[in-house]
């Protein structure tokens, strides 16, 4: 199986069990790239508290990324008027 098959197979195992807690949020990524943030693997809402989740199957997220998605944060955070955390998860 390719990687990115693989990556496609876990984010969507991934994606069915942590949305069945909270209300799943879903952004754009064309708009999010257009704002210059990081696209957003996986995020839901758990008692007012926005949770954004980056899935890697493989490696570590570079410093550019890292900022990408710190950036993505505070906009949702603002735009939402909520506290978001952000986390890596592995499988």
């Amino acid at each position: 199986m390719s990687t990115c098959k693989k990556g496609l197979d876990y984010e969507l195992r991934f994606s069915q069990s942590f949305h069945k807690r909270g209300c799943a949020l879903l952004a754009s990524p064309l708009v999010l790239r257009e704002l210059g943030l990081g696209q957003v693997d996986a995020a839901r809402f758990i008692q007012r508290r926005l949770e954004i989740c980056e899935l890697k199957l493989y490696g570590e997220l570079s410093h550019k990324q890292r900022g990408r998605l710190v950036r993505t944060a505070n906009y949702l955070a603002e735009l939402l008027d909520t506290e978001v955390s952000l986390k890596l998860e592995r499988p």
